[in-house]
């Protein structure tokens, strides 16, 4: 009682019906025992066990976890440094490095330094209305500078109406040439969308779905999505969708290497959850605090 639920000598002493000096006796005489112990855990040990776990159950290539920060920025830049460690192990001269989107991504970007050439490609198409960090073209742009490569754009949009209207745009020499490398690429990172519990998803962001779209992603369970593809709580893909998306396939995405997403936050806990079932990624960079509650 007094280790676990907070309690002080005298509260345990009023809840017992004993004196204050017999619980504390009580207490010192369990440590003396073994009943009770104390461990101190250093933060990089605490952090190994977390990466252990995830990569055992989940069934993972590589796991990276940080201590959750003081605050949320702090959070970001540490998950964004790990992140871009495990592409740039993997990755070399020569490579090729897909990008998605969103803030956690974005945090990525920084880190990734290469004396290259390290080509980058955007892995989907653009929607307006949001912030710089879920800009795809953008953030290629500028992992391009630090590679010393090529970066290879998608002008397209990420969704269209109807699955003819994708197919006659996959035809555009400028748009055919950036979706050919999906089959050759070395390393993925994406960031993860929510739509459960709370909608952080870009594609809803960027107001990109009908209101339609929106109800029949509900009816369906989906609960997040990578790379425009959504997924419901068993990770199962939902088809309604794939033959609209422009950008790489759920079947390309399974054909690279190594495939990370980076992601932080208790909301997109159920996201992840389904993403990592899902095998479209088998890597896997979080905090602590994120870490912690994907393994209950």
């Amino acid at each position: 009682m007094s280790l676990i639920e907070q309690q002080t000598k005298s509260e345990i002493a009023d809840a017992l019906g004993i004196s204050r000096f017999k619980v504390a006796r009580l207490i010192n005489e369990a440590r003396a025992r073994g009943m009770i112990r104390i461990d101190i855990i250093a933060p990089e040990e605490s952090t190994a066990r977390l990466e252990a776990e995830l990569m055992e159950r989940y069934g993972l290539r590589a796991a990276r976890v940080a201590p959750t920060g003081p605050t949320a920025a702090q959070t970001l830049r540490d998950v964004g440094r790990l992140t871009a460690a495990i592409a740039l192990e993997k990755l070399s001269p020569g490579g090729l490095l897909g990008l998605g989107w969103g803030r956690t991504v974005g945090a990525v970007v920084p880190f990734l330094h290469s004396e290259g050439p390290i080509d980058v490609v955007q892995l989907a198409g653009g929607f307006a209305g949001v912030d710089r960090d879920f800009n795809g073209t953008q953030v290629v742009i500028d992992t391009a500078a630090q590679t010393h490569g090529a970066a290879h754009l998608l002008h397209a949009p990420a969704l269209l109406q109807t699955a003819e209207a994708r197919a006659a745009l996959l035809e555009e020499p400028t748009v055919r040439a950036t979706s050919r490398l999906y089959d050759n690429l070395d390393v993925i990172i994406t960031g993860l969308g929510a739509l459960q519990p709370k909608a952080t998803s870009a594609l809803y962001r960027g107001s990109v779905l009908s209101e339609e779209l929106k109800s029949e992603l509900r009816q369906s369970g989906a609960i997040g999505d990578a790379c425009c593809h959504f997924i419901d709580a068993t990770g199962t893909l939902i088809e309604s969708l794939e033959d609209r998306i422009v950008g790489v396939t759920a079947a390309q995405i399974l054909s690279t290497d190594l495939r990370i997403s980076a992601a932080f936050g208790t909301d997109k806990v159920p996201a992840i959850r389904a993403a990592l079932r899902s095998g479209l990624l088998n890597a896997i960079v979080l905090d602590s605090t994120t870490a912690t509650l994907l393994l209950r």
